[in-house]
């Protein structure tokens, strides 16, 4: 059973189709991680930083460029939201992720990480948000961090 993500590149120079296989990787881990075996279906959409931070004025009131935005069809603060996906019999759709690629080009530089990394690190924070978790107080941070810190490790995507 394959998960559907719709690639869409805003940017039109076919940048993302460089992080397709990754980003299928990482959602396969993410699954297994949080022990869902059903099918999801989400859509990543790779923008420039003029294109994001007009949604991040209209969605988060914040007039700036941002990394990465998440748009859950889902909003479910009881933390009940993997439970009812891992029980699901069809294609799950969660919701969708915008990645500013200018935005992951400047952290990785600054971060002193590939590009590779980063797109990746955005991608696993996007879906995390889909799935539910947040990083507003430190516990859930903690939570959500070492989730993607594992992630990533475990797919050894660290140059």
């Amino acid at each position: 059973m394959r998960d559907e993500i719709e690639f869409i590149d805003l940017m039109n120079n076919e940048i993302l189709k460089d992080y397709e296989k990754s980003f299928k990787k990482v959602l396969k881990r993410v699954k297994k991680e949080l022990m869902i075996k059903k099918k999801l279906g989400l859509s990543v959409t790779l923008c420039d930083n003029n294109y994001i931070q007009d949604l991040n004025k209209t969605y988060r009131k914040k007039d700036t460029p941002t990394d990465v935005l998440s748009f859950a069809l889902e909003d479910d603060k009881d933390k009940e939201l993997i439970e009812k996906i891992r029980n699901f019999s069809r294609v799950r759709e969660i919701g969708d992720i915008v990645i500013s690629y200018e935005k992951a080009m400047e952290q990785a530089k600054e971060y002193n990480h590939s590009l590779e990394r980063e797109m990746c690190f955005l991608f696993v924070h996007g879906v995390l948000h889909l799935l539910g978790y947040d990083h507003i107080n430190k516990t859930d941070e903690d939570i959500m961090f070492g989730l993607q810190k594992k992630i990533l490790n475990d797919l050894k995507i660290v140059r």
